[in-house]
């Protein structure tokens, strides 16, 4: 056999280098007994022999990685790539090849497998693999020989050589080489993955497993199971509940459910069993958790791939996390970590926005680093945020709960530090920390005066030019200046972020000297009611404005009593006054709309579905006297004004009206900010649009949304016409995003009546039916009357609450959009609620008590709950 191809069995870990971390990893299996498809592997030296033999020095990768950004030209990298395909190959490989191929038997190899094993130590992070060409179903001698040629040549894609430059930046140097691992094809009757641990909660208890009937790229029939090592019941992945017994056998509980329960389970129970203990057996061989890929074929399982489970979203999606879900608090090591922003995040948005947000909080207060990263999530760290503003003699620990919506009584509120209120001198230290606060919000007040002109002066640029005309650099140039922009209003959003917490905790202070600590957060919540202005409550109040006007608009009143269908197209409403002021909110507010912040998600100006639905409701009902909601607010803030000046001594009333006024201010202006910031992620979608059409030109196999699955780096690249052949990439990255999407936890239901408590935002009582809200069209089916329960409220579901009894939310403070928009229009919130939206479903009548934070299970639904 020649030194430099080997059978998959005896390539050792040492010889990694050699034959890659890929082929490495395989051989352990194959040396320890565990099935996998047998195959051989070519070593990187060859690859370099011919790059030598048929490529210029100049042309060589090391060179290109190392040399300026022009010689990526798509065209050069295609010629080089072109010279790769049609090199010579040894005499000796040619030989070393057709002998492994005989040595493996002729009954299995029906097809071949070529996949690239990288030689750089960081492709176990990073998995440069993913960017090399893989070609499966090779029949034929020459085809074969081409295959490996092929994946050699894929070294020359700009994509591959960009990420060797990245790392070459930070200063690392890597290793470019790439061996080859032939293996024959599995005739898969199934396909799927398994992780030996939990890859979102990092629960090294739990056995993940999704299966892949009919496995395609373009999907196919799911299942997934969640299995418990310790033989512990554990909630399902998704259909049904399942455990390994103490005997090894599968055990069900509980009912399946979805299109995977029953009779249309991909695997049975003893094949369930075999995968199981198989994953916990190669866990132990590679010492480490491991996501590990595998296929059926007959009644045997085979290995097909494995990687650390530790890098799922780093080294298969790059530049893509599972999400920041917003839903969970999450104690590790002593500590409470928020996850931010939007579910299942694209690569686009991870790329744009979250890379950002550590610069803008750490720059935003004071310097200090609150997040980290944990099971490949971006967290804020709440528990480093109290350490830091409990210093200040101005916290206390009862506002720190409403502040980011944590209920009274939490299971994680023993994890924080103790409030400092009782502090010996902390009140000497009040007057003082005032005082700097006012002073340093003297100095913000001009910066603010002059970031406002210059963002509407870009704004008014941006809206004037006609991206459609604007060549590929135009349009990159375009988006250059939507990063800066971007990172200017994120820049001013924490800054004034960090003044509003102080500002809160100073008048949370006063309240709890004042009215007591029982009084203070139903007060609070008083004086930031019936403020106006605020640029969440607008749509929504907006919207209402356009409903009394349509019943007065006999054409337009017409339209939307016309069976249901053709009311959503507003564009077909007669002109009138109906249409003026539809078309002027949707110009104003338009680029809101449901998670906002996620750059995939449409906006409002292209989907209005959800406004024109309250819209067509709100005709059809009495009505809302939006005057008299308001004027009640009003009524109740100024007399929790008049309440609270009563209370507090002579000598610190005007201290406290003057506290009150800079507060309402500085919350004015973070909400708008946070529009500014939306509108500029707005901005970021219209132009991925434009993309995304040219992209439907140049690359019709990548799909509608390929530009969705492009970090912001590769997009500039795109537009400049240095990558191409984004195709293969973005549906690798489509692909595990369903994977990972199918792992995400599922909460456990309880039978029979129950009690939940959560975090009161705003003041009410009110009884209704539940809907839940996981799509468009469970919004759209929303009735007046209903009580809405939401993972998280955005200003794009805000117009519902012209509709909704109650809100129901499992995160979000007293400062979120959604307690926002309910205090101005007196709806009734309760937030903190862990796991609401699977304990709750659609068709339940329950009593929300905004006073306490209480929702009271009144009428169960039929086949609400099951027991699990």
């Amino acid at each position: 056999m020649h030194p430099d191809v080997r059978f998959l069995e005896q390539i050792a870990p040492s010889l990694a280098p050699l034959f890659g971390w890929k082929a490495t990893r395989i051989a352990l299996l194959c040396r320890k007994g565990i099935p996998t498809p047998p195959g051989f592997v070519i070593s990187h030296r060859v690859a370099k022999a011919v790059f030598r033999n048929a490529l210029h020095p100049s042309e060589q990768p090391e060179v290109l990685v190392r040399g300026p950004r022009s010689m990526l030209s798509p065209e050069r990298l295609e010629s080089i790539a072109l010279k790769v395909r049609r090199a010579d190959l040894p005499h000796e490989l040619v030989c070393a090849v057709r002998g492994a191929c005989a040595a493996i038997p002729r009954g299995r190899a029906f097809g071949w497998a070529v996949r690239a094993s990288p030689i750089e130590a960081n492709a176990r992070e990073r998995l440069f693999s993913g960017m090399y060409r893989t070609l499966v179903d090779v029949q034929e001698e020459e085809a074969l020989f081409d295959a490996i040629r092929e994946v050699w040549a894929s070294t020359f894609s700009s994509m591959l050589l960009l990420s060797f430059r990245a790392l070459l930046n930070r200063g690392r140097f890597p290793k470019i080489g790439v061996a080859v691992l032939v293996q024959p094809m599995v005739r898969a009757e199934a396909f799927g993955v398994v992780f030996t641990a939990n890859p979102l909660t990092w629960n090294g208890d739990e056995v993940m497993i999704d299966v892949l009937r009919k496995p395609s790229l373009d999907g196919g029939e799911w299942n997934g199971y969640r299995l418990n090592k310790d033989n512990h019941l554990c909630a399902p992945s998704g259909f049904g509940v399942k455990l390994i017994g103490e005997d090894g056998h599968v055990v069900m509980r509980g009912e399946a459910r979805g299109d995977g329960g029953g009779e249309n389970e991909v695997l049975d129970k003893e094949m369930l069993r075999r995968l199981f203990f198989l994953a916990r057996r190669i866990e132990a061989v590679q010492g480490e958790a491991c996501d590990i890929e595998w296929a059926i074929e007959g009644n045997q399982i085979q290995v097909l791939d494995l990687r650390p489970v530790a890098m799922i979203p780093t080294n298969r999606i790059s530049w893509m996390h599972h999400g920041w879900k917003t839903t969970t608090w999450k104690p590790r090591e002593g500590k409470i970590l928020v996850e931010l922003f939007p579910e299942g995040a694209t690569p686009l948005t991870w790329s744009v926005l979250g890379r950002r947000m550590r610069q803008w909080v750490k720059q935003g207060f004071g310097g200090i680093d609150l997040f980290e990263t944990w099971a490949d999530g971006l967290y804020f760290n709440l528990s480093a945020f109290v350490d830091l503003i409990s210093q200040h003699p101005f916290f206390t620990q009862e506002a720190m709960w409403e502040l980011v919506g944590i209920p009274r009584g939490g299971r994680n509120l023993h994890l924080l530090r103790e409030t400092l209120l009782e502090e010996k001198g902390s009140w000497l230290r009040l007057p003082l920390a005032l005082l700097d606060a006012f002073r340093q919000l003297l100095e913000l007040k001009p910066r603010l005066l002059r970031f406002e002109r210059a963002f509407a002066k870009e704004q008014a640029r941006l809206l004037a030019l006609d991206w459609r005309l604007l060549s590929g650099i135009g349009l990159s140039q375009i988006l250059a200046d939507l990063e800066r922009e971007l990172d200017r209003v994120g820049r001013m959003l924490f800054e004034v972020e960090w003044h509003l917490c102080l500002f809160w905790f100073f008048v949370y202070k006063l309240l709890v000297f004042g009215v007591g600590s029982d009084e203070a957060a139903p007060m609070a919540q008083a004086l930031l009611g019936g403020m106006g202005g605020l640029e969440s409550a607008k749509p929504a109040l907006e919207l209402a404005r356009i409903a009394r006007v349509a019943k007065a608009d006999w054409p337009s009143f017409k339209h939307f009593a016309e069976p249901a269908g053709s009311e959503l197209d507003w564009k077909a409403l007669p002109h009138g006054p109906t249409r003026a002021l539809l078309e002027r909110l949707l110009r104003l507010h338009g680029a809101r709309g449901v998670r906002e912040t996620e750059i995939e998600a449409p906006r409002w100006q292209e989907e209005p579905a959800v406004l024109i639905a309250v819209l067509k409701k709100l005709l059809v009902g009495e009505g809302l006297d939006l005057e008299a909601i308001g004027r009640k607010q009003r009524l109740l803030r100024e007399h929790a004004e008049r309440s609270l000046a009563l209370r507090l001594p002579w000598g610190i009333r005007q201290f406290a009206k003057e506290a009150l006024s800079w507060f309402r201010r500085l919350l004015r202006n973070r909400d708008r900010l946070y529009g500014q910031m939306v509108w500029v992620l707005g901005g970021f979608r219209r132009l991925a649009l434009e993309v995304s059409r040219r992209m439907q030109i140049l690359e019709p196999t990548a799909g509608q949304d390929a530009v969705f699955f492009l970090a912001v780096e590769e997009l500039h690249a795109f537009l400049r016409g240095e990558i191409g052949g984004i195709s293969d990439i973005v549906a690798r990255r489509r692909f595990h995003r369903r994977i990972e999407a199918s792992l995400h936890s599922r909460f456990g239901q309880l039978p029979g009546k129950f009690s939940l408590r959560g975090c009161p935002l705003v003041r009410g009582k009110a009884k209704g039916r539940v809907r839940v809200l996981t799509s468009l069209q469970s919004a759209l089916s929303l009735e007046p009357g209903e009580v809405v329960v939401a993972p998280k409220i955005d200003v794009g579901w805000t117009p519902l609450f012209l509709l909704a009894a109650a809100i129901i939310t499992e995160c979000g403070g007293i400062f979120s959009p959604g307690a926002i928009v309910a205090r101005e229009l007196g709806v009734p919130f309760v937030s903190g609620i862990e796991g609401v939206t699977q304990r709750l479903r659609t068709g339940m009548v329950v009593m929300v008590d905004g006073e306490s934070g209480a929702v009271h299970l009144l009428e169960d639904a039929e086949s609400s709950f099951s027991h699990g």
